[in-house]
């Protein structure tokens, strides 16, 4: 049960986010920010396993990274409904 972040039509894989700390991909920039507790994993939360959280940044025209919109969503879920887009799952 792979875990992607989306941004656009491109899937991350978090793995790949959480190993490499911070990615770069055009004007998208994707960074690790520790785990958290899974809330799909056990009836308690604070029984589950980690996640890694991350925080997604947008460079604009003038150079400034803002925050960017983004998903946290299984790898088969994006697949079913972007069927043609994007995958990053390796560096």
């Amino acid at each position: 049960m792979l875990r992607v972040v989306v941004v656009d039509d491109t899937a991350y894989g978090l793995n790949l986010i959480r190993d490499q700390q911070s990615l770069t991909d055009g004007d998208v920039r994707l960074r690790y920010e520790g785990d958290h507790a899974s809330a799909l994993d056990q009836q308690s939360i604070k029984d589950s396993r980690p996640v890694p959280g991350v925080s997604v940044q947008k460079r604009r025209p003038d150079g400034r990274w803002v925050e960017a919109p983004y998903d946290v969503t299984f790898a088969f879920v994006f697949h079913a409904f972007k069927p043609k887009g994007k995958w990053k799952l390796k560096p």
